[in-house]
């Protein structure tokens, strides 16, 4: 928040500069999700940047509707304006319990709303041709070849975020009524969910596991940091660690990178956001073993469910 602090360094009453830090602290703070903090630090600091441009009047529902059209002139997406409303919220919320505002003045901001979305983006996904280059772009002839294989694959056919595979465990890999799962993964706002998996990826994972000389009864961590020489590390590899590794795969497999429509700057949260694939589990559960039933062959033949990826926030 140095940006933020900054900016309230201008506010003539010290008390409500002092106020709108505190306040933006309890706000980021509430949330466990470093992605969230992230996102809410940054929405933050952004409309008390806009804010000490406009002189630091008081905070009002005149001036958050004028921030919202500010955000609109400047291209931003509706999803977006209404990421960075959700904070401006809370802090009314916040500066109201602090006396810097009234009831009426916070619930005022409060109620302004969201921005309306019609209409539904197009996706922007792999190709199976793509998706097969992007798989056979590591070098199995090296540890960390098979390792980012597995990551790979486990983009393509489980579709788990970065943290998610970063927190995978092999505990987590089950065999569940025939077919291989990813079991109780905990997600965004610690939600636990299981993933089915085609047989394939499970190959990749044993592949990886037979190149790291991990024990069958050693259930840590899937995807391990390697040292130099190729020597395996304890430590789960960072989520910073797994986006380097696929975009050095993309760019190695001449993919270039995901950019959702209207966002300016470098990819969304999700770099394998065009890897994610989109899972009907209701047909998942219905076809799973037709579709996944063999581990051999090539990804047209084993990734056939491969259908639509997430463009995501």
């Amino acid at each position: 928040m140095s940006a933020a602090l900054a900016a309230t360094s201008h506010v003539a009453d010290p008390a409500l500069a002092a106020a709108l830090l505190d306040a933006s602290g309890v706000i980021v703070e509430a949330y466990r999700s470093p992605q969230t903090q992230r996102a809410y630090r940054r929405a933050l600091r952004d409309f008390l940047l806009w804010y000490e441009r406009q002189g630091f009047p008081r905070l009002s529902r005149r001036v958050v509707t004028a921030y919202i059209q500010h955000l609109r002139e400047s291209s931003t997406t509706a999803s977006s304006i209404n990421q960075r409303l959700a904070p401006i919220h809370r802090l009314a919320k916040e500066l109201a319990l602090a006396g810097h505002l009234t009831d009426a003045e916070a619930v005022g901001i409060q109620l302004i709303g969201c921005e309306r979305q019609e209409g539904v983006r197009s996706g922007n996904w792999l190709t199976r041709e793509e998706a097969q280059a992007l798989l056979n772009t590591p070098d199995i002839a090296s540890r960390k070849g098979v390792r980012d294989r597995a990551l790979l694959a486990v983009f393509l056919g489980a579709g788990l975020r970065r943290e998610e595979v970063s927190n995978l465990t092999f505990r987590h890999v089950q065999q569940r009524e025939g077919r291989w799962v990813i079991v109780d993964i905990a997600g965004k706002r610690g939600k636990v969910r299981s993933v089915p998996i085609p047989a394939w990826v499970k190959v990749a994972l044993d592949a990886w596991r037979a190149a790291a000389e991990v024990s069958p009864e050693d259930a840590g961590y899937v995807f391990r940091a390697l040292r130099r020489g190729g020597r395996l590390d304890g430590d789960s590899l960072s989520a910073q660690a797994i986006r380097d590794a696929h975009r050095a795969a993309r760019s190695a497999a001449h993919l270039g990178q995901a950019r959702a429509p209207g966002r300016r700057g470098p990819p969304a949260d999700s770099a394998e956001s065009r890897t994610r694939v989109r899972r009907d589990h209701e047909t998942l559960s219905r076809r799973g073993a037709k579709l996944y039933g063999r581990a051999s062959g090539s990804l047209r033949t084993r990734a056939r469910h491969l259908s639509d990826v997430r463009s995501h926030r």
